[in-house]
């Protein structure tokens, strides 16, 4: 056995910042969504045959429910759609109209945000602004022309469920000739992922914003301070951040060590 075959799970814990990336293998292109109501399953990201399907087309069904998902060994519930982890990638063509069929069957309304695409706004699905979301049991029609080419994402706008999966890339092909012609598309997905419950980890950082920091400063901080410049600017760089009712904290308000499974935003 090749001891450096590449493994899913060392890549997610195989570094100290812990990144982690969702690859969309290259597969044949599906016609049109028509899925069923889905059916209790558990996605396991781990696994060397994870993929995520591609559809293409003008019209999609696209069915929003929570599942059992494993990633990095452990399982918790997601909200996925079409019961994939990412997404679904959706394949266009700049120049068509658009129907996209969004199916809930959560317990919560639901939305989904177009990112980067120019849409009428009552097509933007942004709950409250532009719309009033999608009720929980009901199903919402997309319908818009795409006048623009290039890779986007979708995502929900409602409450954590981006947070939780609801996620995806989006291809638009350019109407004409390719500008850099190529054989094949590859889109990597970068997301954040915890196993904790996101309502609860804003719930702490509202309590208390450096709850998850794991590097505040201490005694042998303040002495490497000291080392580095003098004792009255160590001081006084704790004195500033004393007076702002503040505290150093990490990079991230929550760390890549306990909360993220991988970090890197996306």
């Amino acid at each position: 056995m090749n001891k450096n075959r590449f493994n899913r799970r060392r890549f997610l814990t195989g570094s100290s910042t812990l990144l982690g990336a969702s690859m969309l293998s290259t597969l044949p292109t599906m016609a049109n969504s028509a899925l069923t109501k889905s059916q209790n399953v558990v996605v396991n990201s781990d696994r060397a045959d994870h993929i995520v399907p591609i559809l293409t087309g003008n019209e999609f069904d696209l069915y929003v429910s929570e599942k059992m998902i494993t990633v990095n060994g452990k399982s918790s519930m997601a909200t996925l759609i079409n019961d994939s982890l990412p997404a679904p990638t959706l394949k266009m063509q700049e120049g068509d109209t658009v129907t996209i069929r969004v199916h809930n069957q959560l317990n919560e309304s639901t939305s989904i945000h177009w990112h980067g695409l120019l849409v009428p706004f009552e097509m933007d699905g942004v709950p409250g602004i532009s719309f009033d979301g999608i009720p929980a049991g009901s199903t919402f029609t997309y319908k818009f022309k795409l006048i623009q080419s290039g890779t986007y994402w979708y995502h929900s706008h409602t409450g954590f469920q981006e947070q939780t999966g609801m996620r995806g890339a989006i291809v638009i092909e350019p109407k004409g000739r390719e500008r850099y012609p190529i054989e094949e598309d590859h889109v990597i997905l970068l997301s954040d992922w915890t196993h904790r419950d996101p309502h609860n980890l804003l719930k702490l950082l509202k309590q208390r914003a450096d709850f998850d920091n794991y590097h505040l400063p201490d005694f042998k901080k303040l002495l490497s301070d000291i080392a580095a410049t003098d004792l009255e600017a160590a001081f006084d760089k704790r004195k500033t951040w004393n007076q702002m009712r503040m505290m150093p904290t990490d990079f991230t308000d929550l760390s890549g060590e306990t909360t993220f499974t991988y970090l890197m935003n996306g």
